[in-house]
């Protein structure tokens, strides 16, 4: 893997502190990863990062997001996550409007908006994950890039990035494409990991949320929102998601890495009761707001 160094991506500052470092816990490896705070405003960023040749390769086939989950508890925990997320979205937006998903992977999320009666149309970067969405529903998808996309202006009621912004090598210019790409009132959706969450202060770099090296620049809310106001987008809401997904995977990494990996069947097979022993938990951050995944809702 080439990697590049790189200055932050919204201030364009060049030097920085080191936050943390750690390996891919995905694909595995012993090359060590560093995210590093601006010295300027504070953003946090990869660097070096994999350069665009590489990136890729970051992400296999049975990558999760794609849909490749194993475990029968796993999936339909994520059916129910996929249906209160929707419904929460949904609270943002004006009915029966057209949608645009980018990274939609396996097309869940769209398939749950189509259920309540929006036009949906998805962009999705990994080719087996867009065939099963078109399989499955019959989605119109595009394969690639959001800069590689042909979009018309003003054209979109909703575009969502669910977990996909901290992905992309240029956040700012994607966002303001983004924006000409949302007609007049229409909401920009934004979720993402919260670097600045309960879980990732306890589990360093083992939080799942930092995934290294595939989150190039993992935002904190204050960031975000801060991002947002910047390029002109009104009426933010920031809604704190109840996540037990973070405090499990990020417990496991943790176990494998004091362990090795003969922990990790253990914990699959202890991952129900895990689930419930961090359920509360998991409540009382997103009641008191700082949990380990946040949606972003923004209006142009």
């Amino acid at each position: 893997m080439k990697t590049i160094h790189v200055h932050c991506p919204l201030c364009d500052f060049e030097s920085s502190t080191v936050k943390i470092s750690g390996v891919d816990r995905l694909i595995g490896g012993t090359h060590a990863f560093t995210l590093r705070f601006c010295d300027n405003c504070s953003m946090l960023y990869l660097d070096p990062r994999p350069d665009v040749e590489s990136i890729p390769l970051l992400y296999p086939d049975s990558y999760r997001p794609y849909g490749y989950l194993r475990s029968r508890f796993r999936q339909i925990f994520r059916h129910i996550r996929l249906r209160i997320r929707a419904a929460l979205i949904v609270t943002r937006l004006k009915p029966g409007g057209t949608i645009l998903e980018i990274g939609c992977g396996d097309g869940e999320l769209l398939a749950e908006m189509q259920r309540r009666s929006f036009k949906v149309k998805g962009i999705e970067l990994n080719q087996a994950a867009a065939a099963r969405a078109v399989q499955k529903y019959g989605f119109d998808i595009e394969v690639g890039t959001f800069t590689q996309a042909k979009l018309v202006n003003d054209s979109f009621d909703a575009i969502i990035l669910y977990h996909v912004l901290e992905h992309l090598i240029d956040p700012l210019e994607v966002l303001k494409k983004l924006k000409k790409t949302l007609k007049c009132g229409a909401v920009l959706v934004i979720g993402t990991p919260n670097s600045d969450s309960l879980e990732a202060r306890i589990f360093g770099n083992h939080w799942v949320g930092y995934d290294l090296p595939r989150h190039l620049f993992p935002f904190s809310e204050k960031k975000l929102v801060e991002t947002l106001k910047n390029m002109g987008f009104k009426d933010i809401v920031t809604v704190h998601e109840i996540d037990t997904n973070s405090w499990m995977l990020s417990i496991n990494w943790r176990l494998q890495a004091s362990s090795g990996p003969g922990k990790k069947w253990l914990f699959r097979l202890l991952s129900p009761l895990f689930f419930f022993l961090v359920f509360p938990l998991a409540l009382f951050q997103a009641v008191f707001r700082i949990s380990g995944k946040i949606i972003v809702f923004a209006r142009k």
